[in-house]
């Protein structure tokens, strides 16, 4: 009786057991370049390429992490929007992270990060 019990819940688990919804990588660059903000882009900072998602998504990853400074305003430009519609568009998704390093853009205190904020 032991082992149908022990069979019983094998099963039980199996069918039951979580699938992965999200695999993903990270993908730095967007975060950095806060010493010449809001930056520009390919100089100060950049966003990962078309060739690197493709092989990320090709390789079985699904999700993408885009770091970005809140203080730069990067999302605004068109090169956030390009990545996040590239990624979705062949069914992956982003992870659209904002950064500002406990920090805002007031070089009157501190030219090259900003005052920290508290």
């Amino acid at each position: 009786m032991r082992i149908l019990d022990t069979v019983a819940i094998a099963l039980l688990v199996s069918e039951n057991a979580a699938k992965i919804l999200y695999a993903g990588v990270n993908s730095a660059g967007g975060e950095f370049g806060q010493q010449n903000l809001p930056g520009a882009y390919g100089v100060d900072y950049q966003f990962i390429n078309e060739t690197a998602i493709d092989f990320f998504l090709q390789s079985g990853v699904n999700t993408i992490r885009m770091p970005f400074l809140l203080v730069g305003s990067q999302l605004s430009n068109r090169q956030a929007p390009n990545v996040i519609n590239y990624v979705t568009a062949q069914g992956g998704y982003v992870v659209v992270d904002a950064h500002n390093y406990m920090r805002y853009n007031d070089p009157s205190s501190q030219p090259f990060s900003g005052s920290v904020i508290g």
